[in-house]
């Protein structure tokens, strides 16, 4: 039924949240793929510490590309950040990497209530969506609800 449907391109302020949380990797090259089709105004990095969020981000790269400039970054915790009074409000799309299963009704609700127009959720492992979709079937909101196997670094003996 959306298949079909005109879809304008984002734009505005996207929200990115589940990157920026590890120290095994940088996660800035998802940040500049996402800022290279030049579609938002403001990119924000949400993530449980800003001043880690920054040190993986702010760099050569993120100046040169001007990432720099429409990068901001918001702190909090997954509960706050579905909560009523969380920085989803203004948010024109959501980028939601590594997201918790047993929470994306919860966080496609909140995108919903906060005006959200466009939400992307990305989840490791098998999920039923039935409730997501029905909850979002008759809304506004265009999105998109992705399940991931697991990413290795490789295989036990090298082998590909």
């Amino acid at each position: 039924e959306r298949i079909g449907r005109n879809v304008q391109r984002p734009s505005g302020t996207a929200l990115i949240s589940g990157l920026v949380q590890s120290s095994d990797r940088t996660d800035q090259l998802a940040f500049d793929v996402i800022h290279k089709h030049d579609c938002f105004d403001k990119i924000i990095a949400y993530s449980p510490s800003n001043s880690f969020a920054k040190k993986r981000l702010i760099g050569r790269s993120s100046r040169y590309t001007g990432l720099l400039d429409v990068l901001d970054f918001a702190e909090g915790t997954e509960e706050h950040l579905i909560s009523k009074d969380g920085p989803l409000t203004g948010v024109d799309s959501w980028l939601a990497f590594d997201s918790d299963a047993s929470s994306v009704l919860a966080m496609a609700q909140a995108a919903k209530d906060a005006g959200v127009k466009h939400l992307v959720i990305m989840v490791e492992g098998n999920v039923d969506f039935g409730p997501v979709e029905a909850l979002l079937k008759d809304t506004d909101v265009t999105y998109s609800l992705i399940t991931l196997g697991g990413i290795e670094e490789g295989t036990e003996h090298g082998d590909v």
